[in-house]
C-alpha cells in the first residue's frame, strides 16, 4: 500500500462519483392580480396540510421527491396553482417515494376507511352502494 492510496481513492472516486438517483420538488406558481397587472408568484411545495399546500420562499426546504411522485402531485395542485413546474431538489432530506410522506391521503384508503367507518355507524350497504353509484356514475 502506498502512501498516497487515500488520495488516490479519493480522486478515484471523485472523478466517478457514484450513481445516485435525482430527487424532484415541485416549484409552485401562479398569477395575483396586483393594482393594475398580473404577477406571476413563486414558491416550493413542502407538503400539504390542513387542506392547503404548505409552501416556503427557500428552495432548500422544498419536499424531495421521486420524480413518478412529483408528477402525481403536481397533478393535484395543477388546479390550485397553474403555473407549477417539476425541477430538480436542492434538498439533503430523505427523498420520499409516496403521497401520504408529503401529506396527501390515499384516496381509496381514505373511501375504504369512510365506508367501514359508515358500516360501523349503521349505514345500510345499500345505502353506501348507491351512495359510491353516483359517485362513480356523477
Amino acid at each position: 500500500m502506498s502512501e498516497f492510496s487515500v488520495i488516490e481513492q479519493f480522486l478515484a472516486e471523485r472523478a466517478n462519483p457514484p450513481a445516485t438517483e435525482k430527487s424532484y420538488a415541485i416549484r409552485l406558481g401562479w398569477t395575483r392580480q396586483l393594482q393594475d397587472r398580473e404577477v406571476t408568484m413563486h414558491g416550493w411545495f413542502t407538503k400539504f396540510e390542513h387542506g392547503e399546500c404548505q409552501k416556503s420562499n427557500q428552495p432548500n426546504l422544498a419536499a424531495p421527491m421521486t420524480e413518478q411522485l412529483a408528477k402525481k402531485v403536481l397533478h393535484r395542485v395543477l388546479s390550485k396553482y397553474p403555473k407549477s413546474i417539476i425541477e430538480e431538489s436542492l434538498s439533503y432530506d430523505q427523498t420520499k417515494t409516496d403521497l401520504h410522506e408529503v401529506g396527501f391521503v390515499d384516496s381509496v384508503q381514505a373511501v375504504r376507511d369512510s365506508i367501514r367507518n359508515a358500516i360501523a355507524d349503521g349505514v345500510s350497504r345499500d345505502e353506501i352502494l348507491a351512495t359510491v353509484n353516483l359517485a362513480v356514475q356523477g
